[in-house]
């Protein structure tokens, strides 16, 4: 995020901190060897407040791994067990091994971890300073989300796509010839880069195509979302969007559908949407 960016500015605004001189060996992770993937991973959830998601989100949980970067955030309706569980696996994925948890001492934490049998450090309670660098990750998503939301136009509400899209850029952008996902798959990222809220054509699932006449287009426009992706953060070449006319005031239906698609062209001389209708 750039300092010279207005939407950075708006979104980045906070009351200055004033930080106690600490003992600074209290804010390291674990030292152990980890020399690939999994070997530590650390995890976090924040509070979206009064922000419920368009999908009734409440909570997002961060997940991060030590060795090559990687991030994913899951959006939850509850803190709880199964919730934590659910995101454990997906993050490991049917390849890859998780050897070391690090959290704080949240109970869903614990007993999540202790279930499927993983080793699980903590950091010391009532010391946030201990887990100073999972909260820092999360200050930088926070901050993300909030900005390209600013950009997008869209509601509050789509905070849960907004901050997958962002993790999902950090993860892909090249930094010093690599990234995230390289050190991940050992692969670069073939999709399309496409900005939050970004107008695009895609070609719709055959629910919405039967709706079409036959002589029309057969794409329709829509509004970039982000990535689908599988467990293990594979990517299959799936792309989450949601169509415009949905967004319509006059339109009727009670929830905005979401499409996942493989043909997606972003609108070229209309790339970013700033949308005036609330959902």
């Amino acid at each position: 995020m750039r300092d010279d960016c207005p939407a950075c500015r708006r979104a980045k605004m906070k009351q200055q901190q004033r930080r106690r001189v600490t003992n600074q060996s209290t804010n390291k992770l674990p030292a152990v060897p980890v020399t690939k993937f999994g070997d530590l991973v650390t995890m976090d959830h924040s509070t979206a407040s009064n922000d419920e998601s368009v999908e009734g989100d409440n909570y997002g949980l961060l997940m991060a791994d030590k060795k090559t970067g990687f991030l994913a955030m899951y959006p939850c309706i509850e803190k709880n067990v199964r919730e934590v569980q659910w995101c454990l696996r997906d993050f490991e994925g049917p390849k890859d091994h998780i050897n070391l948890v690090y959290s704080d001492n949240a109970p869903e934490f614990v007993n999540a971890v202790k279930s499927q049998d993983k080793m699980h450090e903590t950091s010391t309670p009532h010391k946030s300073e201990t887990n100073g660098k999972i909260e820092r990750k999360h200050r930088l998503v926070h901050e993300g989300t909030r900005t390209i939301l600013e950009q997008s136009g869209l509601t509050k509400r789509w905070w849960s796509y907004a901050g997958k899209h962002f993790v999902m850029m950090l993860n892909v952008l090249l930094k010093e010839g690599t990234s995230a996902w390289y050190e991940r798959h050992h692969q670069h990222f073939t999709g399309k880069l496409i900005p939050f809220g970004a107008l695009v054509d895609f070609r719709p699932p055959k629910t919405i195509l039967k709706t079409l006449g036959k002589h029309e287009a057969q794409s329709i426009k829509g509004l970039f979302l982000g990535y689908h992706l599988h467990p293990g953060a594979r990517w299959r070449g799936e792309y989450v969007i949601a169509p415009l006319m949905d967004f319509d005031k006059s339109n009727k239906r009670l929830r905005i559908r979401i499409c996942r698609v493989h043909e997606v062209y972003p609108d070229i001389e209309k790339p970013w949407l700033c949308l005036l209708y609330t959902s």
